[in-house]
C-alpha cells in the first residue's frame, strides 16, 4: 500500500507487505492534521505489478497546544501574563483568552476576553 499528500504519489510512503490482503486494514501512523491524503493498494507476483484506484481523505484539526508563561512585572494590583498557542497545521483558531481565578480548580474564574468566536 501506498499513500502521499499529493495525488501523483510524487513522495510515496509505503507500508510493509502484508500476507494476507484480503479486506485488512491498515493503520497509517505519524499523519500530519488538516492534510488530504491519498492511497491506493498494489500487489506484484510473478505476472507483474497492478495498481489500485486511488482513495483520498483528510485528517482533522488536532487540538491547539497551548503554553502559559510565568506572570511578569508583578505588582501589588497588577501582573503581565502571556501565552503561546501553536495551531499546529490547522489557522482556524476559534477561540484565545485568558482565566484569572484566586483558586486552582478555576470556580468563578473570570475570562479575558470573554470567549468569543474568532472571524
Amino acid at each position: 500500500m501506498q499513500y502521499a499528500t499529493d495525488v501523483n504519489f510524487n513522495n510515496p510512503q509505503k507500508v510493509s507487505n502484508i500476507a494476507n490482503a484480503n479486506n485488512t486494514p491498515i493503520l497509517l501512523q505519524d499523519l500530519l492534521p488538516n492534510t488530504i491524503y491519498f492511497a491506493r493498494v498494489y500487489a506484484i507476483n510473478s505476472a507483474g505489478a497492478s495498481l489500485s484506484n486511488v482513495v483520498s481523505f483528510k485528517t482533522p484539526c488536532a487540538l491547539p497546544i497551548v503554553v502559559a508563561q510565568n506572570a511578569t512585572n508583578i505588582t501589588t494590583t497588577t501582573a503581565n501574563i502571556s501565552a503561546a498557542v501553536s495551531a499546529i497545521n490547522c489557522t482556524n483558531l476559534l477561540n484565545f483568552g485568558f482565566s484569572l481565578a484566586t483558586n486552582a480548580t478555576f470556580t468563578n474564574a473570570t475570562n479575558f476576553p470573554p470567549p468569543r468566536k474568532l472571524p
